[in-house]
């Protein structure tokens, strides 16, 4: 087993181990690593400053400290843990929560998966150069950062900020879809990086949407200001447009506007009423519910093309949906997703949409339903 398994491994261990989750087996060998190398119950019991600490536990530090010595009866005797806490008491633990735990929820049925523990080693020593956060696809998860600032993370998305943050800026890379509520700190400017933004924000609440495989970079904007920058190129720090918004406005910034006219071509050939369009960027007002709720129990959708909705409802469910009629490009959906199956979400878009769909390993395939095309017309014109 490599060495990057191998820690993977003890990762899990620990998350089981700290969750109350362990099995016997699972047990002896997570006493065996430990046992293994000093430097590996070192680890453990930082981990566990993470979890007293809140990072990856939303209870009280007192009741994570008592679940723990329950649990740590099972590998360590008290006086062990006695001298744990006395080696940390007193000091500041803001540093432990660079070990970027995080709880990933499974989107609609709020089930922990696990926990992810990312750390970059630096001459054979525990600690952090960097901290990236990844969501696997069919995931959502929530964050702290050390700041107290939270981060909500879509499916499939990536966060990273360095070991510096906090000390004169606060700044995180975004790939992928995240809502911040920020914690307000006006010495220290609260930004978000994106290939084609930076978004500048002091104590505010905001949605940013930035997947690497879409061609817009989006800024919802739910409470408080923000500023964007938007630049030339990843590599290029020149600012070409700059714009500060307010409350329920929308900022869309075209990546690639030619790759846009394109798409929009191939749309007006079936729907000859959408005319194609040449912009780099677009400001637009629209609701929070509309453009936040990915993370909530409601997840509201309005007026979404059948395109656009395959892609979310593919990273939500981890599953490619592909649909091979151009005829239903001209169709959108609007709609309430709560804790539905992926066959219950399609039922549900079959009713406004005339489409046939099947499942089959990890694949929806949809395709257009003239029968049901036919009944919805004549439903619409009676």
């Amino acid at each position: 087993m490599t060495k990057e398994k191998t820690q993977e491994r003890a990762d899990y261990l620990i998350s089981s181990f700290l969750r109350d989750e362990i099995t016997v087996e699972e047990l002896a060998e997570l006493k065996a690593w430990l046992a293994s190398d000093k430097n590996n119950k070192l680890y453990f019991r930082q981990s566990y400053l993470v979890w007293k600490a809140g990072a990856i536990s939303e209870q009280p530090a007192e009741l994570a400290e008592l679940a723990f010595r329950k649990l740590a009866g099972k590998i360590e005797t008290e006086e062990e843990i006695s001298g744990m806490d006395s080696k940390y008491a007193g000091r500041n633990l803001s540093f432990l929560f660079k070990w970027a735990a995080v709880i990933l929820i499974s989107a609609g049925i709020g089930t922990v998966l696990g926990y992810i523990i990312q750390a970059n080693r630096l001459n054979g020593k525990n600690y952090l150069a960097s901290n990236e956060i990844n969501v696997p696809l069919g995931s959502q998860s929530r964050i702290v950062l050390p700041d107290s600032t939270e981060v909500w993370l879509n499916a499939g998305s990536r966060l990273t900020y360095s070991e510096e943050y906090g000390k004169e800026t606060r700044t995180v890379h975004l790939d992928g879809e995240g809502y911040f509520k920020v914690f307000k700190n006006p010495d220290k400017p609260f930004i978000v990086e994106t290939k084609k933004a930076k978004i500048r924000a002091l104590g505010t609440e905001f949605n940013v949407k930035a997947y690497p495989d879409e061609n817009k970079t989006e800024t919802f904007l739910v409470k408080g200001s923000v500023m964007i920058d938007k630049i030339n190129s990843p590599k290029s720090t020149e600012t070409a447009q700059r714009i500060v918004l307010k409350p329920g406005q929308k900022f869309v910034i075209i990546n690639d506007p030619d790759k846009e006219i394109e798409t929009a071509k191939d749309i007006a050939e079936v729907s000859p009423a959408k005319k194609p369009e040449a912009k780099d960027v677009d400001l637009q007002n629209s609701f929070p519910e509309v453009e936040t709720s990915w993370k909530d129990a409601n997840w509201v959708i309005q007026g979404e093309n059948i395109n656009d909705l395959c892609v979310k409802l593919g990273r939500r469910f981890n599953v490619s949906v592909v649909h091979i009629d151009p005829g239903l490009e001209k169709y959108q959906f609007t709609g309430t997703i709560q804790k539905e199956t992926l066959e219950q979400v399609f039922d549900l878009i079959k009713l406004t949409i005339p489409l046939s769909y099947s499942i089959e390993k990890g694949m929806v395939k949809i395709t257009l339903n003239s029968k049901l095309e036919d009944k919805y017309k004549r439903a619409y014109h009676n």
